[in-house]
């Protein structure tokens, strides 16, 4: 498998100047260092290479898969074009990665395009693991403004086989519009579990229970919990943490959090992606 480190970066030319961060001025100058000889590296003679290959989301409709084996890469270009609606616009090899640019911008979706949107990133993690690769960490490695995150996957032999068993169920669960919680392609007791905590657990109470688009269950609660300022911010993360809690106790794990959607003027909550085995 070729490497990033294979090839060396490309020289900005003339035109092309880097990015410049959005900090102004550094309060840190050449006076706050001194030369520091780095340790020995560490011996792995012997020991199993590890395998890391990532997903990231890039301006609005793009997608870049990054030291991914072929086969593993062929089957993510067609789960991708049967989940998007508006299918794949075009491919190509970008630096040591290959990226893909979806028909229109899912990163800015509205409407019920974001419910497409959370359900490829589902069907995307829920693919990598079936091939034996975990969601390992999510991170924000740039400073440019509206950046997503990359999402990072470790190759574990034997992992699908020891995690998910023919019953298995994959959901989102989402946090809108500063007072909505949906609950996509989950199971009755999912829907059921998160329909309990928002009636018992958060101290407004619910609004409204009903079906988004006639498919997809959403509970409005009372208040604007995802904008919420003061003490009630707190009484937001006890709600969160309950439900955890409950879905923890009936065998849901959320493999991951997810902020997918690019803003630049104010925060999306992340989507949370829900395996149970």
């Amino acid at each position: 498998m070729k490497k990033s480190t294979d090839v060396p970066p490309p020289a900005y030319s003339a035109t092309e100047k880097p990015f410049k961060p959005y900090r102004d001025k550094s309060e840190d100058d050449e006076n706050d260092y001194t030369p520091y000889e780095p340790p020995s590296p560490p011996s792995f003679v012997g020991k199993h290479t590890t395998e890391v290959a990532s997903i990231s989301l890039h301006e609005h409709d793009k997608l870049r898969f990054t030291n991914f084996p072929s086969p593993l890469l062929d089957g993510a270009v067609i789960l991708i074009q049967q989940y998007w609606p508006r299918g794949v616009r075009s491919q190509r090899k970008y630096g040591p990665s290959h990226e893909i640019r979806m028909s229109g911008a899912p990163w800015l979706a509205s409407g019920f395009g974001t419910i497409h949107v959370q359900r490829i990133v589902k069907e995307l993690i829920a693919y990598m693991m079936s091939h034996d690769w975990k969601l390992y960490i999510l991170c924000n490695v740039s400073e440019k403004m509206g950046s997503l995150d990359s999402w990072f996957f470790l190759h574990i032999p034997g992992l699908a086989a020891a995690t998910i068993t023919p019953q298995k169920e994959w959901s989102v669960i989402t946090f809108e519009h500063s007072d909505r919680i949906r609950i996509i392609d989950g199971s009755q007791r999912l829907i059921s579990i998160v329909h309990s905590a928002c009636l018992q657990h958060w101290y407004r109470g619910l609004q409204t229970f009903r079906l988004y688009r006639g498919t997809v269950p959403e509970c409005k609660l009372r208040g604007y919990p995802w904008a919420a300022n003061g003490p009630e911010t707190m009484y937001v993360r006890l709600f969160i943490a309950t439900l955890i809690e409950l879905l923890e106790t009936a065998g849901y794990s959320i493999v991951g959090t997810l902020n997918i959607f690019r803003t630049e003027d104010y925060s999306f909550p992340d989507s949370w992606v829900l395996l149970h085995p």
